[in-house]
């Protein structure tokens, strides 16, 4: 790749320097095998410089020969090289300037994610007024477990609060929706309901997922950040009713779906948010979602080389993407397949990996992800999902270091997802407009069939009037100018005779 960049560019290669290392999301190298056995064989063919990756800098295999030395004693230099760029420049000595780019986000966003984040919280507080664990009525004692979940419902919430005031909206609503799935499943179970009221409390969000499946499926998808929150809107309202189709009629069941229905309802303000239009209809998800599968399916491949059988998680997951696929519904595909890839990706990046350099792994997965995110902000289409999952990354990037790193993947992801679309065309597309104008024909038919026989009436009547004047003209004209050179002969013969 590093020579593919510089014969595009037309740079000259240092031929006395080496490369390896792999390619990885992000244009971050990964690590490869047998460094040592690889830099001994580069003294061997007379190469000077080897660059190897940076995350392999550190310690290798015994913990104890530090490969940065042992290059050093060999007589070449080691140099660790972390992005692909950093790899061209050390090949070439050509410092390339990128465009400085930094996260511009709509005030829109912020302004919607607020709201988004605010009607999720408020929600919490609004279960908790109707919960009291503490209400003795018909009990015998207080329930401890309840005690225990309710107190869990107070924590989520001052997370969500503190995520709120240091304006994370994107965390807020996370925490603050994990609050409200307890805090509705205690709710439930404090009402006891009987069987009846389970069965009719079931038909009836039912009902609600149905409904609100429909609406969404009416809207039109015209920009990046339309098919994304569709991408959000629509896992969220298929998660609800999966879980309510196989889920009991209990409280659990009834607090996840009821929350999640409420979430698929706040995410669903940021369609029409505008931005640069794609073409994003049927056909077009088709194909993409083809695409990504194929990459997930060959990564896939690859990683059950190193862990067969063990990789049931994404198996699932992207057993899952290809039925959506068959089944048309082909912008959760290209949501699920993009998720899936990713978490694919994280897993050929760890390859290797040693713990020491995870914190440092994270700040180039989060710097890469920022760029991303950026320059689709900078073409005009703002990737809701991935830069809420890079807003969600740099939340979590103290306290949980892999789920920081997955969420940046998510986030690096799912900021390029517009290169399986194309910009929408001015030109008119008239095989879409048939359809469309063909119920008009009958009308237009008779609105041409009246002017053009008002115009044949018009020439006729013009024609007739003219042949009238033609053949009235000669007659008038001899009656009215009697021949001049007649006269002046009868003239001269008259006065002949009088001489």
């Amino acid at each position: 790749s590093a020579l593919t960049v510089a014969m595009l560019k037309d740079l000259e290669v240092d031929q006395e320097a080496a490369f390896t290392g792999t390619i990885n999301s992000g244009e971050l190298i990964g690590p490869v095998g047998s460094l040592m056995e690889k830099l001994v064989a580069a003294k061997e063919s007379g190469i000077k410089t080897v660059l190897i990756p940076a995350v392999q800098s550190v310690k290798q295999e015994d913990n104890e020969t530090d490969i940065i030395e042992y290059g050093e004693e060999l007589g070449v230099e080691v140099v660790p090289v972390a992005t692909l760029s950093d790899a061209v420049q050390q090949l070439t000595g050509k410092e390339f300037e990128e465009k400085d780019l930094e996260i511009d986000v709509p005030e829109s966003y912020n302004v919607v994610m607020k709201e988004v984040a605010e009607d999720l919280c408020d929600r919490v507080d609004v279960l908790l007024e109707d919960i009291d664990v503490f209400d003795l009525e018909g009990k015998k004692e207080v329930d401890l477990e309840q005690v225990n979940r309710q107190r869990e419902v107070f924590n989520l919430t001052e997370k969500g609060k503190t995520a709120f005031e240091s304006e994370n909206h994107y965390s807020a609503a996370s925490y603050c929706f994990g609050a409200g799935v307890k805090a509705s499943a205690l709710r439930y179970e404090l009402a006891e309901l009987p069987e009846e009221e389970r069965l009719e409390e079931s038909e009836r969000l039912m009902q609600r997922i149905n409904e609100f499946d429909k609406q969404i499926d009416e809207r039109e998808k015209q920009t990046i950040t339309d098919l994304q929150t569709y991408m959000i809107v629509k896992e969220r309202v298929l998660e609800a009713r999966q879980y309510l189709a196989t889920g009991e009629n209990d409280s659990q069941t009834f607090g996840y779906v009821t929350e999640r229905l409420n979430s698929a309802v706040a995410w669903s303000r940021f369609f029409d948010q505008g931005g640069t239009a794609y073409d994003l209809d049927e056909e077009s998800l088709q194909g993409s979602c083809s695409r990504i599968l194929a990459d997930v399916d060959e990564r896939f491949q690859y990683l059950n080389l190193f862990f067969p059988g063990l990789l049931n998680d994404l198996r699932n997951n992207l057993i899952t993407a290809h039925k959506h696929y068959e089944t048309g519904e082909y912008a959760l595909c290209v949501y699920l397949a993009s998720r899936t890839k990713a978490e694919a990706n994280i897993i050929v990046t760890m390859l290797g990996v040693k713990e020491d350099f995870a914190d440092d792994l994270l700040e180039l997965k989060m710097n890469a992800a920022e760029k991303a995110v950026a320059k689709q902000i900078d073409k005009g289409a703002f990737p809701i999902i991935a830069y809420s999952y890079y807003e969600y990354a740099n939340s979590l990037k103290e306290d949980d270091l892999s789920s920081a790193l997955l969420y940046s993947e998510y986030a690096l992801e799912l900021s390029d997802i517009e290169i399986y679309f194309e910009k929408k065309s001015h030109k008119i597309d008239w095989s879409a407009l048939k359809p469309k104008l063909r119920k008009y024909v009958p009308t237009v038919t008779f609105i041409w069939g009246l002017i053009l026989g008002f115009i044949l009436c018009w020439i006729i009547f013009r024609e007739k009037v003219r042949g009238k004047a033609v053949r009235k003209a000669p007659a008038k004209a001899r009656r009215r100018t009697p021949p001049a050179r007649k006269v002046k002969r009868r003239k001269t013969r008259t006065s002949l005779r009088l001489r």
